[in-house]
C-alpha cells in the first residue's frame, strides 16, 4: 500500500497536467480559427482594394485621355486661330497696297487729263486766232524766211517736247503697272512659301506625335510583361513590386507628357518666328515697292515753269502767225 501511493499521485498528477494540456490545446483552436477567420476577412479587404485600384487606374487612364484630348483641341483652336489673324494682316497689307496703287493711277490719270485738256485749248485757240488772222487782215507783219524758218523750228520742238512728256507719262504709268504686278507675284510667292513651310512643320510635328505614341505603346507593352514575369516569380511581393513599377510607370508618363508639351512649344516658337520673318520680309517689299513709285509721275523737276514757259510760247507763236502768215504768202 505504501508503495502504491506515489503511483496514484503521480498518476493524479499526470492526469491534471493532460487535463491543462487538453484545455490549452482547446484555447488555441479556438485562437486558430479566429486567427484564419482575420485571415480570410485580410484576403477578402485586399482583393476588394486591389479592384478599386484597377478602377481608379482605368479613371485616371480616362481622365489623362480626355484632357489629351482638350488639349488637343485647344491646340488647333490656337493654330486656328493664328492663321485667322495672319490672313487678317496680309488683306489688310494687300488693300493697303491696292489703295496706294490705285491712288499713284488716279494721280497719272489727272496728270494725262490735264495735259491733254491744255493741249485742246491750245489748239482750240491756235484755230480761234487762225480765224481771227483770216478776218483780220489790217495789222499784218512781213516775216523773212529765216524768221519763219525759226518760228516754225521753235513750235517743231514745243511739240516734241509735249509729245515727249506724254510718251514719259505713258511709260512711268507702265512703269508703275509692272512694278504692281511685281509686287503681287512676289506677294503670292511668298504666300505659297508661307504655306509649303507651315504644312511641312505640321507635317513635322504629326511624325512627332506618332513616334510618341509608339514609344508609349511599347513602353506599356514592356511594363505589362515585367509586371506579369515579376507576378509568377515572387507570389506574395508582387502587388509591391506592382505599385512601384506603377509609379515609375506614372513617372515616366509624367515625362513623356512633359516632353510632348515641349516640342509643342517649340513648333508653335518656330511657326511664330517663321511667321514673323515672312512678314517683316512682306512689309520691307511692301515699302521697298511703295518707295519706288514716285508721288507725281514727272520726270522733269521744272514742270510748272516748262508749262508757263510752253504756254506763253505757244500764245505768242499762234499769234505771230495769225497776225503774218498771210502777208508773207502774199
Amino acid at each position: 500500500m505504501v508503495g502504491l501511493k506515489p503511483l496514484t499521485d503521480r498518476l493524479e498528477y499526470r492526469q491534471e497536467d493532460l487535463e491543462k494540456a487538453k484545455s490549452h490545446a482547446a484555447k488555441v483552436a479556438v485562437k486558430i480559427s479566429e486567427l484564419e477567420s482575420h485571415l480570410e476577412t485580410v484576403n477578402a479587404s485586399i482583393s476588394n482594394k486591389k479592384g478599386e485600384e484597377v478602377k481608379s487606374r482605368n479613371m485616371i487612364e480616362e481622365l489623362q485621355k480626355s484632357l489629351d484630348q482638350k488639349h488637343a483641341e485647344m491646340e488647333t483652336l490656337k493654330f486656328e486661330t493664328d492663321h485667322d489673324r495672319r490672313l487678317r494682316g496680309k488683306m489688310k497689307q494687300q488693300l493697303r497696297l491696292r489703295r496706294e496703287t490705285l491712288r499713284t493711277l488716279q494721280l497719272t490719270l489727272r496728270a494725262i487729263r490735264i495735259e491733254s485738256e491744255a493741249i485742246g485749248t491750245s489748239a482750240a485757240g491756235a484755230l480761234q486766232h487762225t480765224k481771227l488772222s483770216d478776218s483780220e487782215q489790217e495789222n499784218n507783219v512781213q516775216l523773212s524766211l529765216e524768221e519763219y524758218s525759226a518760228l516754225t523750228r521753235r513750235a517743231d520742238e514745243e511739240l516734241a517736247l509735249a509729245e515727249w512728256r506724254v510718251s514719259v507719262s505713258g511709260e512711268q504709268r507702265e512703269m508703275a503697272e509692272s512694278r504692281r504686278d511685281d509686287a503681287v507675284t512676289r506677294l503670292k510667292q511668298t504666300y505659297d512659301q508661307r504655306k509649303s513651310r507651315k504644312m511641312a512643320i505640321e507635317a513635322a510635328a504629326m511624325t512627332e506625335n506618332k513616334e510618341l505614341k509608339l514609344k508609349r505603346a511599347a513602353y506599356k507593352d514592356d511594363h505589362t510583361t515585367r509586371n506579369l514575369a515579376q507576378v509568377q516569380k515572387s507570389g506574395k511581393r508582387a502587388p509591391e513590386a506592382n505599385f512601384m513599377t506603377e509609379n515609375q510607370a506614372q513617372e515616366h508618363k509624367r515625362d513623356e507628357n512633359n516632353e510632348d508639351h515641349a516640342t509643342r512649344k517649340r513648333v508653335r516658337s518656330i511657326k511664330r518666328k517663321t511667321t514673323r520673318r515672312e512678314e517683316n520680309k512682306e512689309l520691307a517689299c511692301n515699302q521697298g515697292y511703295l518707295q519706288k513709285i514716285p508721288k507725281r509721275m514727272n520726270v522733269n523737276p521744272r514742270r510748272k515753269m516748262a508749262k508757263k514757259k510752253t504756254s506763253s510760247i505757244f500764245y505768242q507763236i499762234k499769234r505771230f502767225f495769225a497776225r503774218n502768215i498771210t502777208r508773207f504768202f502774199r
